[in-house]
């Protein structure tokens, strides 16, 4: 069987938003790249998949190359405009001393640690564009994988992950237990993370408006001390709802964490 890591990013807004986005940018072009990658020690190698708006699969298969098919939709104000933004907004397939890396819009830093210094980039720009990335990566490979608006969904997992958005739900399921640490991050939505029923690791889980759920057997692990200030003479302490715990005989740890939204741990 394969592994399949599935992010589907879908830009966010109400229908009346996009009918707007729409009227501002009537000039519209699609196109389909196709583009292959040799990695000889995809073993030891990591891969890392950034985008800003739309899908990225990345199915793990046999052989030492990387796949890559994107399909783009670029909307503009104007023909001009449109020629700008298809030399632009790039797409790149690279591979460094880093590993390999894949940006749905190589205009910008698209390492996954650079994500939020996006905020506000898009306003001011005479165009758009969506890029649904699909990848066939060598078996093996870590991954890493990140978007800005959308949903992430990962299924038959056998290796570390780090998923991580803003705007959805993030959904996993593990067929193997991880070895190593792994974290899945959002800010608006839920988490929600399925593993085998042997799994050994410290978990930690958290979230400011939400629950937090879990199948497994667990032991309660100390908690960080919540830091005070002083404000008008007195101290206040931030609160929110946290977990550490182990499950088994403890192990790696895995990161839960979402502000809006419930965090679920599941037997598979």
């Amino acid at each position: 069987m394969t592994e399949r890591l599935v992010l589907i990013a879908i830009a966010g807004g109400t229908l009346m938003a996009t009918s707007l986005a729409e009227s501002r940018f009537p000039v519209e072009h699609q196109e389909t790249v196709r583009r292959t990658l040799r990695v000889p020690n995809a073993t030891t190698t990591a891969l890392e998949v950034s985008n800003v708006n739309g899908a990225i699969t990345v199915t793990s298969v046999g052989g030492d190359t990387v796949e890559l098919v994107a399909d783009r939709k670029f909307r503009a104000r104007t023909d001009a405009d449109l020629d700008t933004a298809r030399r632009v907004l790039g797409l790149d397939l690279t591979n460094g001393p880093g590993g390999v890396l894949v940006c749905g819009d190589a205009s910008f830093r698209c390492r996954c640690d650079e994500q939020t210094q996006r905020r506000g980039r898009w306003d001011d720009l005479p165009y758009r564009v969506e890029t649904r990335l699909e990848l066939r990566v060598p078996r093996g490979m870590a991954i890493r994988a990140c978007t800005v608006n959308g949903r992430i969904d990962s299924t038959d997992l056998r290796a570390a992950a780090r998923l991580t958005t803003v705007n959805g739900r993030v959904e996993a399921s593990f067929q193997e237990r991880p070895a190593a640490a792994s974290s899945f991050r959002t800010v608006n939505g839920d988490v929600v993370v399925s593993f085998p029923s042997s799994l050994a690791a410290d978990l930690r889980l958290k979230t400011l408006n939400g629950g937090l759920f879990t199948d497994f057997e667990t032991t309660v692990l100390p908690a960080v001390p919540a830091v005070g200030e002083r404000r008008n003479g007195k101290f206040v302490y931030r609160s929110d709802r946290s977990a550490h715990v182990r499950v088994g005989g403890g192990g790696p740890e895995f990161e839960f964490e979402t502000v809006n939204g419930d965090v679920r741990v599941l037997k598979r």
